[in-house]
């Protein structure tokens, strides 16, 4: 019996991969599509982007970083890091966008009227696979009926903090976001887990500059 309930379990699986490959979800490079006006009165400052932070606590590519560390010690560049590579590259350059768009400022700047800094202080996935529970249950209908595989919420913190043209700073603010996000057949994003971090960061920063706007 138990090897009956293992192999259904399997083929659940299995199915339920072989029809994603159909049923795209929406990639990460859509996210790249959402942006905000700029801020007038801080357009010509200068954003500086503590990108350890955000990588560190967002985790967003953790275990593609030590696939990469670990495949490039064995054996050197393969295909393989190559394709690891690019995705880390994609996911780097839609944080930078995602930062730079939504604070309305740019990170290169000629002669900035200020600067203003942007870290993440803590991030954290909260991952709900009670649904994988549904799927092996009843199959994959429920899938074709809008369950999602799986989903995720990311709570965030940044800090932005303002300086004056000559670095004295003016004030420290802390934004708060979430973003609750699915792996689900016609909706939802094929990295989810890494689209909530990215959305959550996002909502964080739209606080944050909220806040500077009643501020300064």
């Amino acid at each position: 019996m138990s090897h009956h309930i293992l192999n259904k379990t399997f083929l659940t699986i299995l199915t339920i991969g072989l029809i994603s490959l159909i049923f795209n979800c929406r990639s990460l490079e859509s996210l790249s599509e959402s942006e905000l006006n700029s801020v007038s009165s801080f357009d010509e400052y200068r954003l500086v982007i503590n990108y350890t932070s955000i990588e560190s606590n967002l985790l967003v590519f953790s275990s593609d970083k030590e696939s990469y560390e670990y495949l490039l010690s064995a054996g050197g560049e393969t295909g393989t890091t190559a394709s690891i590579r690019e995705k880390m590259d994609i996911v780097r350059s839609l944080l930078d966008s995602t930062i730079q768009n939504t604070m309305g400022m740019r990170t290169h700047v000629d002669n900035p009227a200020g600067y203003v800094s942007v870290l993440i202080r803590q991030a954290e996935h909260h991952i709900n696979g009670g649904w994988m529970a549904g799927i092996v249950l009843f199959g994959i209908i429920p899938l074709f009926m809008g369950a999602p595989v799986s989903e995720v919420t990311t709570e965030c913190e940044v800090e932005v903090a303002v300086f004056d043209e000559r670095k004295q700073l003016l004030t420290t603010l802390n934004g708060k976001g979430q973003s609750t996000e699915y792996m689900a057949f016609y909706y939802g994003y094929d990295q989810y887990i890494t689209a909530a971090g990215i959305i959550a960061l996002r909502n964080a920063l739209i606080d944050a500059r909220s806040q500077m706007e009643a501020a300064l």
